[in-house]
């Protein structure tokens, strides 16, 4: 129980039992961040390892901003290096794919070291947090002013990721271009990032309404 004062109590991931009672002996994982530290998003690898992302610049001491790996046991993993710097506000993980990758988005406040020019809001790791050099990430365009047909007010996006059966992934959100071309809410992109043209033609609307 957190008393008043007490910030050793305090905990960004704790486990809990079917009937909601934490499990005993389950580390106090801790996160840092110079506000309110904050874990978004838990997936787990195919070697019992897990990745958490969210809003934070260190967890249990170890600088890892916006993204960690932890070991079966919750431990930190400290030969995983986060691809962030701590500047702006939280990253999340969409999909761990079936070659352990990491696939996650971030918003436009979010740096990726030593890669100024980066312009996708989607990235794709390697399983020791480093860019996979065999993926371009595609740049995702939504409109918040106009009309379906005379958008104004472009915004560089994130998208969602599913992998496919076939070894490629789908793409969905709320972009209407991508690479500059028209893709509306859906589309398939190649293990390397090409979209495949023709992919998800016609399983979209025509019309829209803009939020906002």
């Amino acid at each position: 129980m957190v008393t008043a004062g007490s910030h050793l109590g305090l905990r960004q991931l704790c486990m809990i039992d079917a009937m909601g009672a934490p499990v005993a002996g389950f580390p106090m994982l801790r996160c840092a961040e110079p506000v309110d530290a904050e874990i978004r998003t838990l997936h787990l690898l195919s070697t019992g390892e897990y990745i958490i992302a969210g809003d934070f610049d260190e967890v249990d001491g170890y600088f890892c901003p916006k993204v960690a790996k932890l070991n079966a046991d919750f431990t930190v993993n400290t030969e995983f290096v986060s691809p962030f710097t701590a500047n702006g506000s939280l990253v999340s993980t969409t999909l761990t794919d079936s070659q352990d990758r990491i696939w996650l988005i971030f918003g436009n406040d979010i740096i990726l070291v030593n890669e100024t020019n980066y312009l996708s809001r989607n990235v794709r790791l390697l399983s020791d947090g480093s860019l996979d050099q065999n993926f371009t990430a595609p740049v995702f365009i939504a409109y918040f002013g106009g009309t379906y047909q005379k958008p104004t007010t472009p915004l560089n996006i994130a998208a969602g990721v599913i992998e496919d059966d076939d070894g490629t992934f789908i793409l969905h959100g709320f972009f209407i271009e991508i690479n500059g071309a028209p893709y509306k809410r859906l589309a398939k992109i190649q293990d390397d990032g090409n979209v495949i043209s023709g992919a998800m033609e016609g399983a979209t609307p025509d019309l829209a309404v803009w939020g906002g």
